[in-house]
């Protein structure tokens, strides 16, 4: 063979072995597509739901929420001592951390009541020389302070502190609501012809606000109702009349457009977007005359404000100590509350030259708002034998899978060190306070607790 053909046949050798490796690399890393089955369950994950009275146990209808009115008699009954110990044994905190239930919390100054009694300490009373207004109204009876007062401002702070110390670092305290001012901590005074309860100005409800800034700087906050201090550090919003179209409405439109505060003289912002940082909350309307608010006859209302207001918890006024009468009801409502996240599709590939997956996962959010806290998601693999033996973090952060298409897209390395074998892909979010995985997916595929299956490979 001359030179030339010797020339030829390396060219051709050369190329033929160039397209064989090309073959056998397009047959060995071909995307493979898996769609999970989707579920139709109601998903009870974590933040969401019926936020049901703490002080009771054993409700009929599941939650992984409970909601705390807290008195500041029963917090601070003498003078700079906190009773943390009796509050937690009233809200049965011990027993809920047990059930992995988190606690919505509110202070309370005012609870309108049967018994003329007041939600301030005897001894503050005193200190303040009784500044403020006893009542017998509609709402029931009590004793409104002058929010004004510097003394009770003062005092204000310092319980705040002591609540934040105790409570601001703690995984078991869900949300704050603000609370501290008005009836029920609602941010409203009555008034009518005959009765004005005073309501604080602008600068002086401002000062019951900046101690939760300071001294619950790990916690997600809310209020009643859009205010400017609300708007410029992204607090969440409550809606305690849920249920009522026209009262709901009105809420809508504070929310949406802004309104003239009566109550401060003040012109207060709108907060259409609120709901994409913090959490949108809030009970029925109207006590046990909430019942009516599951029937058949007001359910597509009940939805619709839901559906709105993008509602993450009801409560405390909710069904979660009612019967089955109306689940059907309840289980539409728990359908459309918070967040819900479905896998629609992983598409991946595998080179058998490398320890690297390449993966596109698309995570539809079928709920009305995002997941608010920074949980971690993770990638693992798990054997037939159903344990995990790879563990990969990504990188995306769920707080920014908004309602509708989420596409996560990473390039993972695998150990190793794996054995050859088959295994199972699949899906975590993990609670940092616990490092397990703690949120489910709505489908069908469940292979380890909390984990959901996206595809398999082969070692």
């Amino acid at each position: 063979m001359n030179i030339k053909s010797k020339v030829y046949f390396l060219i051709v050798t050369c190329i033929a072995t160039v397209i064989l490796l090309f073959f056998i690399y397009k047959n060995t890393n071909k995307n493979i597509v898996y769609k999970p089955k989707i579920s139709n369950e109601v998903l009870i994950n974590p933040f969401m739901g019926w936020a049901p009275d703490a002080k009771y146990k054993d409700y009929i209808q599941p939650h992984s929420l409970v909601y705390a009115n807290l008195y500041w008699s029963d917090l601070e009954p003498s003078k700079g001592i906190y009773d943390f110990k009796n509050i937690e044994k009233k809200f049965n905190f011990d027993y809920w951390k047990s059930k992995n239930v988190k606690m919505i919390i509110r202070l309370v100054l005012d609870y309108p009541n049967k018994e003329n009694s007041m939600q301030i300490p005897k001894w503050l009373y005193n200190e303040i020389g009784g500044d403020g207004t006893w009542y017998d109204i509609s709402y029931g009876k009590g004793f409104s302070p002058n929010y004004e007062n510097e003394t009770l401002i003062y005092y204000h702070e310092k319980l705040i502190k002591a609540l934040g110390e105790r409570y601001n670092s703690s995984s078991e305290i869900a949300f704050i609501e603000l609370g501290s001012i008005g009836h029920w901590g609602e941010w409203h005074t009555y008034e009518d012809d005959k009765i004005k309860l005073k309501f604080p100005d602008e600068s002086s409800a401002n000062e019951y606000v900046k101690p939760y800034l300071k001294y619950f700087s790990n916690k997600i906050m809310m209020m009643r109702r859009p205010f400017k201090i609300a708007k410029q550090n992204h607090f969440g919003l409550f809606n305690d009349m849920i249920g009522d179209k026209n009262s709901t409405d009105e809420f809508l439109s504070w929310v949406n457009n802004g309104y003239y505060n009566d109550l401060l003289n003040t012109d207060e912002p709108e907060m259409k977007d609120f709901w994409k940082r913090a959490p949108s909350g809030g009970e029925f309307a109207y006590g046990d005359q909430s019942i009516n608010y599951f029937k058949k006859f007001s359910i597509e209302s009940t939805i619709d404000q839901l559906k709105t207001l993008h509602t993450t918890f009801i409560g405390p006024n909710c069904p979660a100590d009612r019967d089955n009468t109306y689940k059907e009801s309840y289980d539409r409502i728990l359908n459309t509350l918070g967040y819900k996240f479905v896998i629609e599709e992983s598409k991946y590939f595998k080179s058998n030259f490398t320890n690297n997956i390449n993966i596109k996962l698309k995570i539809q959010n079928k709920g009305v708002v995002p997941f608010y806290f920074n949980w971690p998601i993770e990638i693992v693999l798990i054997d037939k034998d159903h344990q995990i033996k790879d563990e990969i973090l990504l990188k995306d952060d769920i707080r920014n899978w908004l309602p509708g298409e989420n596409i996560i897209k990473a390039n993972i390395e695998l150990d190793k060190n794996l054995e050859k074998g088959e295994y199972k892909l699949a899906l975590g979010i993990l609670d940092p306070s616990t490092q397990k995985a703690s949120i489910k997916f709505g489908n069908d595929e469940e292979v380890l607790l909390n984990y959901f299956k996206i595809g398999s490979i082969t070692i």
